[in-house]
């Protein structure tokens, strides 16, 4: 599976998909392409929003915390 990934993502979404994969675990990424490819494969995934609202409803993080870091990473994408 690894070898048929890396052809169209790069080497540490193709790694890291093929080991979810395997193990059923979750795979964490806000790439498109990766995402997409997770989708085909039936992997299930989250991202970054995934994880912060995750960490508000478990109270890792207080919401007001969750938006910071929210906005923080929308920063780095220039959104």
């Amino acid at each position: 599976m690894y070898e048929t990934l890396s052809v169209s993502l790069g080497l540490g979404e193709a790694s890291g998909m093929a080991l979810v994969k395997s193990r059923g675990f979750i795979f964490v990424c806000d790439d498109r392409a990766a995402r997409r490819e997770a989708g085909l494969l039936d992997v299930k995934l989250t991202g970054t929003l995934g994880i912060l609202k995750k960490a508000v409803r478990h109270k890792t993080i207080d919401l007001n915390e969750g938006r910071l870091i929210l906005s923080r990473y929308n920063r780095t994408l220039g959104v």
